[in-house]
């Protein structure tokens, strides 16, 4: 029984409200889970620990040392023969026969051809008979010359008939004098038919060879090339110039050479010549080296690398090549510290010693240990950690093992 006035809820209304609660304690729960999320993320975050250190950086070291080492200037040089002879015959004649093989050996005075002889043999026998017809008649014309005189002084000659038989003898005479030069021609002749090396050396290919008819002074027989001693020639910078005289002074400056192909093949010789003027257009020198080349190792028109020894430097700091890095501030070094870290130094470079050591002037004292390999893992002040054992071999540093001199120059 309702009262009078009161409004009865019906099945609909109430069905509204129930769907309101319910979508109101569903957002509650879903704002306080996020609430709850996001609280629990804050903690778990900043209670997570920092992240371990970087393990050091496995790196190789070496010592800088102390060392002597020959000061060199190195140069590519060019090998040039001592002496050149382009034989040409002095005669001219027909080739009857060669007597040399072509790339033989040769001393000064060896026949090399021999030229027909007959003209000259001939021409010979005729000067020889035209001064003995010559002599024959002086010596009538100085017999006549004589009794004429004799008559003259006893009264029954006369002056004058005297000094013609003189006159005859005497133009006699220098036609004998002018026969015997004709004849010593015609023996010349005769000996130059057969031709010889002027030097010692090596022949060429033949030019010429039998039954060719060869012209005076013209014809090219063959070029000879003396090998022992050899020159090797090359420029030097004419900035080194003034040093390189103020050492040749001291004294004499040693010089090696080696075909490229064959580092190991060295010859030894002497600085024996510096030119007396520097090519303006290229500002350089010409130097010339000696070398005995008693093997014959050396040949004319090789290229060799050249090697000449200055001076000595004496306590030289002295590092592996691979220890040096190049940077934008130049080059540089790292430096074991005593914490085990890495420290960059910036060094100056005194030269390169032959093979993979560097002289350093500036930056690092003997005793210091760098590193070696390793180094592009590195920043200043970093961990290292030092591994024992020779790094992986290079066959391009194989090939350059160091002979502990000093150079400078490119080659």
């Amino acid at each position: 029984m309702h009262r009078h006035g009161a409004q009865v809820a019906g099945p609909g209304l109430l069905t509204g409200r129930v769907r309101l609660l319910r979508r109101r304690d569903r957002g509650a729960r879903l704002l306080l889970g996020a609430a709850l999320c996001v609280a629990v993320a804050g903690a778990g975050c900043s209670s997570k620990a920092p992240p371990p250190p970087p393990p050091p950086a496995p790196v190789r070291v070496a010592t800088a040392e102390k060392a002597t080492v020959p000061v060199r200037l190195k140069a590519i040089g060019a090998v040039e023969p001592s002496s050149t002879v382009t034989l040409q015959p002095r005669v001219s004649a027909q080739i009857t026969k060669v007597l040399f093989k072509e790339g033989q050996d040769v001393k000064a005075g060896d026949p090399l051809f021999q030229l027909d002889q007959r003209p000259f043999q001939v021409a010979l026998a005729e000067a020889l008979a035209q001064l003995k017809q010559n002599q024959v008649q002086l010596q009538n014309a100085r017999t006549e010359a004589e009794r004429y005189l004799r008559l003259q002084q006893e009264g029954v000659g006369s002056k004058e008939q005297a000094e013609q038989k003189r006159a005859a003898a005497d133009a006699l005479a220098a036609t004998v004098q002018a026969n015997q030069a004709t004849a010593a021609a015609r023996q010349l002749d005769l000996t130059f038919t057969t031709i010889k090396s002027p030097i010692d050396g090596r022949t060429g290919a033949i030019l010429a060879h039998e039954g060719n008819l060869v012209t005076a002074n013209t014809t090219n027989l063959v070029v000879i090339n003396r090998l022992k001693p050899i020159y090797v020639t090359f420029t030097l910078p004419e900035h080194e110039l003034a040093e390189v005289r103020h050492f040749m002074e001291e004294s004499q400056l040693g010089i090696t050479a080696s075909p490229p192909e064959k580092p190991d093949a060295i010859e030894r010789g002497t600085l024996s010549f510096v030119d007396n003027t520097v090519d303006r257009a290229t500002g350089t020198v010409k130097v010339k080296g000696t070398f005995d080349n008693t093997e014959a190792r050396l040949w004319p028109g090789l290229f060799v690398e050249v090697s000449m020894t200055l001076t000595t430097q004496k306590d030289a700091i002295v590092v592996p090549g691979s220890a040096i890095q190049a940077g934008q501030e130049g080059d540089h070094v790292f430096v074991v510290g005593a914490d085990q870290t890495a420290e960059l130094r910036n060094v100056k470079k005194g030269g390169r010693v032959e093979g993979d050591r560097v002289v350093i002037s500036e930056g690092v004292s003997a005793g210091d240990q760098v590193i070696t390999d390793g180094q592009l893992r590195l920043t200043p002040g970093a961990k290292i950690g030092i591994v024992d054992g020779p790094p992986p071999k290079d066959p391009a540093v194989d090939a350059g093992a160091g002979t502990g001199e000093l150079t400078r120059g490119g080659l």
